[in-house]
């Protein structure tokens, strides 16, 4: 895990400060994907950032205005495990190994249980 910025390569520290630009301006936008994985594993560099952003279909307009002018310093991410569910599910659904590296850095129970509560989901046996 990341505790502080001095830990983070200059490439990750400059990922991170666009992102908290862009959420200074959309401040709704939570950080996910590899990002936000790094935050929690501490183990790679991350080359860009993704966003989520619940009501993106009816602020999009503005939401693309606001990605222009960006300037800011903190950076919202999931919890670790917010952030397990959503490489969970990219385990079980997209399989690449990227994915799983992310997940290395939470107990084993808990991939295995996140994974398998998911797939019962998809299954609609949950």
């Amino acid at each position: 895990m990341i505790t502080s910025m001095a830990e983070s390569s200059p490439t990750l520290r400059a990922v991170l400060a666009s992102a908290a630009r862009l959420q200074e301006v959309v401040p709704d936008a939570v950080l996910v994907g590899g990002s936000a994985a790094v935050l929690h594993a501490g183990r790679r560099d991350s080359f860009d950032h993704d966003h989520e952003l619940a009501d993106l279909v009816e602020r999009y307009e503005d939401v693309l205005e606001a990605v222009e002018a960006t300037d800011g310093q903190s950076v919202v991410a999931p919890t670790a495990d917010e952030a397990l569910r959503v490489k969970a599910y990219l385990v079980v659904q997209r399989n690449a190994v990227r994915d799983h590296l992310d997940v290395r850095w939470h107990k084993w129970a808990d991939v295995v249980g996140a994974c398998r509560e998911l797939a019962l989901r998809l299954g609609g046996a949950a």
